[in-house]
């Protein structure tokens, strides 16, 4: 609270009140962003100016940089545009009687015994000055079993869970060889999952063993539930570190060509569709409308789905993309091959709304998600508890197409691409620091 308050403090003594008014100082705590309405009067300034800034121009006007001077000790300009386009949504929203979009919050760092259990679990030696002891382990591996259950088996999502969980485990582990318990006569029955593993073999040297009972005596097993909680916790990772250094080692095993902050100042853009459940049937009009806004973007990439890609083809996309469009699906677990700064917009059917599954991965991995509800916003609460009451209406929910309003969608490809910006001017700033 101390550090919130210098920095309010600083701001305020930095910029006179007309500097100041109709902004937003938003401050990352962790992974909660906390809004500090500065209540200051709109004549303070002249707003018909200060609404230019929703137009993303690639340099403000004059008018803008007289209210809000471009060496600003926090990104200020970010605030203002981010307060002006949430105004501009709710607008869009009442009138075209459509919801608006939503930024997920989710924690991104957890400790190990959050999310992980099993006899290999360190523990507190009180004999040692209460000094974290991790458990020796044969032929000096770090063992993380896999829970064999059919969930895990056929749904991709489910898999890469206990994966995930597993390569933090790997990775608080540095002096032993990470290693998999999985029997044999279990398959991952995923194209992705299959590449996935082999490329942990030959990225990280892990090694797939049978779960015998002495390794498994030295092992640890994913918790797919959070530990005294009644609820799913969906993903989980001891940092969005873990995951960096997940990403950045298959991409550079592999070759694969990357954007983010360091290779490309404007985002890419990407558009991953699904055939069949949940296609997006107006996907061309967002693409359009995307284009038609004054969005600084290098190019939108196209592609129908990722049925017959292969990992490496499906990992090549993911690293090329900074902002992803796509509806709810399994095809988004492979954001994790996103850039840092990244995030998605997910879109979701009728009757249909799970932010947390995906919007976990996405806090994980350090990128923002957003998700867009697109049934009728008068019937959601009703619409949503009805298809969710039964497993079979769920599934007839899943199975419903989509069409995103194009102008509200455009709107929160526009508040990735603010989220991109600050991140990576906190990046640079980082950098220049170190």
């Amino acid at each position: 609270m101390h550090s919130l308050n210098a920095t309010f403090s600083n701001l305020t003594m930095a910029f006179s009140p007309s500097r100041l008014a109709a902004l937003f100082l938003l401050v990352t705590c962790g992974s909660v962003i906390v809004s500090y309405d500065l209540q200051l009067r709109e004549s303070d300034v002249d707003m018909e100016s200060l609404q230019q800034v929703t137009d993303f121009p690639q340099s403000p006007p004059q008018a803008i940089k007289a209210i809000i001077p471009e060496d600003s000790p926090i990104p200020v300009l970010v605030a203002a545009k981010r307060r002006l386009l949430h105004d501009k949504a709710q607008q869009m929203a009442e009138r075209e009687r459509v919801d608006m979009y939503e930024v997920g919050h989710f924690p991104a760092n957890f400790p190990l015994e959050e999310f992980l259990d099993g006899p290999g679990m360190p523990y507190y030696d009180a004999d040692i000055h209460n000094q974290l002891v991790f458990p020796t382990s044969p032929k000096n591996e770090a063992f993380c079993e896999f829970q064999q259950d059919l969930a895990s088996a056929f749904h991709l999502p489910h898999t890469m869970q206990q994966l995930l969980r597993c390569f933090s485990w790997w990775q608080a582990n540095p002096t032993k060889k990470p290693a998999l318990l999985l029997d044999k006569q279990f398959r991952l029955k995923s194209q992705f999952t299959e590449g996935f593993m082999k490329a942990l073999v030959e990225t990280f040297g892990l090694r797939v063993r049978e779960p015998k009972k002495n390794f498994k005596a030295a092992a640890v097993h994913a918790l797919t539930t959070g530990r005294n909680q009644s609820t799913t916790v969906y993903y989980q990772m001891r940092s969005t570190q873990d995951a960096e250094v997940l990403r950045s080692g298959i991409i550079k095993q592999y070759k694969l060509e990357s954007s983010g902050c360091r290779n490309n100042k404007y985002p890419t853009i990407g558009f991953l569709n699904r055939v069949g459940h949940r296609h997006v049937s107006n996907s061309h009009d967002i693409i359009q409308e995307i284009a038609a806004s004054k969005i600084n973007h290098t190019e939108i990439q196209y592609l129908d789905s990722f049925d017959g890609k292969s990992f490496l083809e499906q990992a090549a996309f993911m690293a090329n993309v900074d902002i992803l469009i796509s509806p709810h699906g399994a095809q988004l677990t492979n954001s994790i091959f996103m850039p840092q700064c990244g995030g998605f917009l997910e879109l979701f059917p009728r009757g249909y709304h799970w932010p947390e599954l995906f919007g976990t991965l996405a806090a994980s991995n350090g990128h923002l998600p957003v998700g867009l509800y697109t049934g009728p916003p008068e019937n959601r609460t009703q619409d949503i508890k009805y298809f969710w009451s039964t497993y079979e209406l769920r599934i007839q929910a899943k199975h419903k197409s989509v069409e995103a309003h194009p102008g509200m969608s455009a709107l929160a490809i526009q508040e990735l691409v603010l989220h991109r910006e600050s991140c990576c001017q906190q990046q640079l700033q980082d950098n220049n620091k170190s």
